[in-house]
């Protein structure tokens, strides 16, 4: 297992803090851990989307400078036909929850793209580790059975839908809305804001970047982490 250790100067407002972060390829899928900006904290584990962990490198340490201890993993390792996905996912949930800077019985689970859809896939039956969980236009191509799904729903769920995706049809609102949909006929804890105008990426460089959508995005992932995680403590 090859492990780099590095230290990063996170900015948070007007002050700067060190932050420990050790990447590795661990069990076979990329982790990288970002400690809590006083050293330990909650558990939250992050899933990039597609394009690998790279552009979801700054979120990640923003989250840790709020106090939370993060790991950050690929995507394409927990959601994928090639690879052990599912025992992926409950590796990495598992070791993080075993990790000496966490401070929370379960772990607080986010994804983008991609990573919205192992989320979907993964995260939402297992009450017993994971608190809640967060998807940022997630990946709903692959759901053939909605009501299936929704039926396996035990974790609250939110979801941060982009209103005007139509990315390789993979994050459609209308999947998005039957899941909504589905959830509020079963009773089950799900919330769900649309930015209506939101094209795929919206909170990534390029074209479709929004800065007030991204804004909000961040404000609502900031308020969510404090309420989910307000009473997790070992």
């Amino acid at each position: 297992m090859a492990r780099r250790s590095h230290f990063w100067r996170i900015a948070l407002g007007s002050a700067f803090f060190f932050a420990l972060v050790n990447t590795t390829m661990a069990q076979g899928y990329f982790r990288e851990e970002i400690a809590a900006k006083d050293g330990k904290g909650p558990a939250v584990l992050i899933i990039s989307g597609q394009t690998g962990p790279d552009p979801r490198r700054a979120y990640a340490r923003d989250v840790a400078a709020l106090g939370y201890n993060v790991l950050l993993v690929d995507g394409n390792d927990m959601l994928s036909r090639t690879k052990p996905a599912a025992h992926n996912f409950k590796d990495a949930v598992s070791s993080l929850l075993a990790a000496p800077n966490t401070t929370s019985k379960k772990v607080a689970v986010i994804g983008f793209s991609l990573g919205g859809g192992a989320l979907l896939s993964h995260a939402l039956h297992q009450p017993d580790v994971v608190v809640a969980a967060l998807a940022v236009y997630p990946f709903t191509a692959w759901i053939q059975n909605v009501d299936g799904l929704v039926g396996r729903l035990q974790v609250p769920l939110t979801v941060l839908a982009a209103g005007a995706d139509s990315y390789n049809n993979c994050c459609l609102i209308d999947k998005a809305r039957e899941i909504e949909k589905s959830a509020k006929a079963k009773g089950k804890a799900f919330d769900m804001v649309v930015y209506e105008n939101a094209e795929h990426g919206y909170d990534l460089t390029g074209r479709n970047y929004r800065h007030d959508y991204t804004r909000d995005t961040w404000q609502r992932t900031e308020a969510w982490l404090k309420r989910v995680h307000a009473d997790t403590a070992k």
